[in-house]
């Protein structure tokens, strides 16, 4: 039986999960039970991911029904069934091996009212920690390189604000890649009049309506910006600085390394391109600038404090209509954050001592270095809502809703939440929160509420904010994050040359994927 109503609303609220915007969608069902977006929502053809993104509900390789491993086959079998067993394999693996030997694994893609009760499931149920998501474990852990500065590392602007911006610097990202509403709204503000900067060591498609390009080689974005920072406050000189006593001492020491006066040559820039673009930036009222904290091709150790350094010295941090616009990889993964509601997996994925993983909306078999760990795994249990590679070798199987099916928010990369409202039945037959609660319950937590509303409550509770903070921004679609204070803390502001790797390949992993390259395409992209 469903768990909602069979006469559900032809048109609903949603968002899109494809990317950390978690754009507002108004999904329609046809007669047929097909999804398509409904005409409040025509602005989406502009993000090629949004326009179709919804069809996810129709993949062939939609999983329908739970599954148990019986005679070495995953084999179709009734909830109560999958359930029992399900809790059965991961206790198992507990009482033998301890409480560390369990870990959850879960999507930054979920909503918050299921992230809470997977974190209670795994408190109260198997008594660990160990929940975190396959992003930040591919990373080595959740970025906090603000955390000293701002209390957390968090946007402190929105995507409106590209709108009235006079200048936007997009370093190290590239939206029209990874977040492709973003790159229209910043297409849109050039064309009135921001001047877009841009530094990358690519040629990025936006690179062709920037007023500037500094392609610094790659790795050197640290040096880069502290360069940056040096020229602007030449321009303002010691009495225009906007920088606070304890920060301003950091920077000082920052512009003393020896490194800083052979950058122009490290970096491969050119010293008169950083003047220009820092006299822009001195003259500029709203300054904007973009960062995305899961792209490792440009990153280098110590770039986003020493950004932020920089927005703060011409007081555009924390100034209403400008400030730091942080892409994430996920749609709830701020959200996650905020709630405090994941810790960092890096080396638990890695270590002998993990026997059982519950992995939910994830699919760690894709990533080469946690494959062989998976398959000598004596429990796995996935819930997702299609045929993963992870869930075919799992022991346990249990499907789950869409975001079109579901009841629930999103929290976006630049704070503002969403709210997500069901338009299709659901395909399983139930919400992501009955399935967890029930799972729950049978690993012996306490008996948790499955209705979202209450969730949220038992949330704001635990957060120790206002009974109806959520509510209201949900209904009103507002911004949550934290109080905007530029705090005395230590961050290193040591600029530093070295990029961080996109994957920790093999090496004989990686000259295989470039040989095949080079066999199906030229050698620029092999590079």
């Amino acid at each position: 039986m469903s768990d909602q109503a069979s006469d559900l609303p032809r048109t609903a609220t949603s968002a899109c999960g494809l990317c950390s915007l978690a754009c507002t969608l108004e999904l329609r069902c046809t007669a047929d039970g097909r999804l398509e977006c409904a005409p409040s929502t025509s602005h989406l053809p502009h993000c090629q991911r949004g326009d179709v993104g919804h069809t996810v509900l129709h993949r062939e390789a939609r999983l329908r029904s739970p599954r148990v491993v019986e005679g070495g086959r995953l084999r179709d079998v009734g909830w109560p069934v999958a359930m029992a067993t399900a809790a059965s394999h991961l206790l198992r693996c507990q009482h033998q091996h301890g409480a560390r030997s369990v870990a959850v694994l879960c999507s930054n893609s979920l909503t918050l009212e299921a992230a809470w009760l997977v974190r209670q499931l795994a408190l109260e149920g198997l008594n660990t920690t160990q929940v975190g998501s396959l992003a930040n474990a591919v990373r080595c852990g959740p970025r906090q390189d603000l955390d000293a500065l701002l209390g957390r590392t968090h946007s402190t602007c929105s995507r409106e604000d590209l709108d009235r911006a006079d200048l936007v610097l997009l370093v190290g990202a590239d939206p029209a890649r990874t977040n492709p509403a973003l790159a229209s709204r910043l297409e849109r503000a050039i064309a009135g009049g921001a001047h877009l900067a841009v530094l990358h060591s690519s040629y990025l498609e936006l690179v062709r309506q920037a007023g500037t390009w500094i392609d610094a080689r790659r790795g050197t974005l640290s040096l880069l910006l502290t360069s940056l920072l040096a020229q602007v406050l030449e321009i303002k000189g010691p009495e225009g600085s906007l920088l606070p006593g304890a920060l301003a001492q950091k920077v000082a020491l920052a512009l003393e390394e020896p490194q800083l006066i052979e950058a122009p040559a490290i970096t491969g820039t050119e010293i008169e391109d950083l003047r220009g673009l820092a006299a822009r930036l001195a003259r500029a009222e709203r300054v904007v600038a973009i960062y995305d904290l899961a792209d490792t091709t440009e990153r280098s150790d110590g770039d986003i404090p020493i950004l932020a350094a920089l927005l703060a010295s011409l007081g555009k941090l924390l100034t209403p209509g400008s400030g730091l616009l942080l892409l994430r990889s996920e749609a709830n993964e701020a959200g996650i954050e905020l709630a405090e509601l994941q810790d960092d997996l890096s080396c638990m994925l890695r270590e002998d001592d993990l026997k059982g993983l519950l992995v939910i909306g994830e699919d760690p078999m894709m990533h080469p270095d946690l494959a062989p760990r998976l398959r000598n795994l004596e429990a796995l249990v996935v819930l997702d809502a299609h045929d993963s590679l992870t869930a075919q070798l799992a022991n346990v199987v249990l499907p789950t809703p869409t975001l079109a099916e579901s009841e629930g928010t999103l929290v976006a990369c630049d704070g503002h939440v969403r709210r997500i409202e069901p338009v299709h039945e659901i395909t399983a037959d139930r919400s992501i929160t009955s399935i967890l609660a029930d799972l729950a319950e049978r690993l012996g937590a306490n008996p948790q509420a499955d209705e979202p509303s209450l969730l949220r409550a038992a949330l704001c509770e635990e957060l120790g904010l206002a009974p109806g903070f959520l509510e209201q921004l949900r209904a009103d679609g507002g911004r949550w994050s934290p109080p905007q204070v530029l705090g005395d803390g230590d961050p290193d502001l040591t600029p530093k040359v070295g990029c961080w790797p996109v994957l920790e390949l093999a090496e004989s992993r990686l000259a295989a994927i470039l040989k095949a390259r080079l066999q199906h395409g030229g050698r620029r992209e092999a590079s």
